[in-house]
């Protein structure tokens, strides 16, 4: 009988602990109601920052467009992106030409920006 009390005093005890870990980890949360700003250190898009590279997301219409000052870039994603490159002006002409429910990644590796892009239709 003292092994079962034993055990069910530790078995409450654990869950105990946990519970109250689980709560302290539930007051840590914070979710901001600002709006976020185009240059934050943590990708919005749950793509995978990069070390050094700064962190910009952009959010396009469909059928609007910006330009990336390199012609030097990756892409990931869907193909919902147009690329029309200017190698006279060293540019690059970023149409978006679809919309997505997730956002896609373009890397300038020349200057060390990793854009998160997401287009809808308003």
């Amino acid at each position: 009988m003292n092994k079962g009390k034993f055990v069910a005093s530790s078995v409450l005890l654990l869950s105990t602990l946990i519970g109250a870990q689980a709560a302290s980890a539930q007051a840590d949360l914070h979710i901001s109601t600002t709006p976020s700003s185009s240059t934050e250190t943590v990708s919005h898009a749950g793509l995978l920052p990069l070390p050094g590279y700064k962190q910009v997301t952009k959010n396009l219409v469909l059928d609007e467009s910006f330009y990336l000052p390199t012609t030097n870039y990756a892409f990931s994603g869907l193909p919902v992106l147009k690329f029309e490159p200017d190698y006279k002006n060293k540019r690059t002409k970023v149409t978006a030409i679809d919309r997505t429910w997730q956002a896609v990644e373009l890397i300038d590796h020349e200057n060390k920006v990793q854009y998160s892009i997401n287009i809808s239709w308003f």
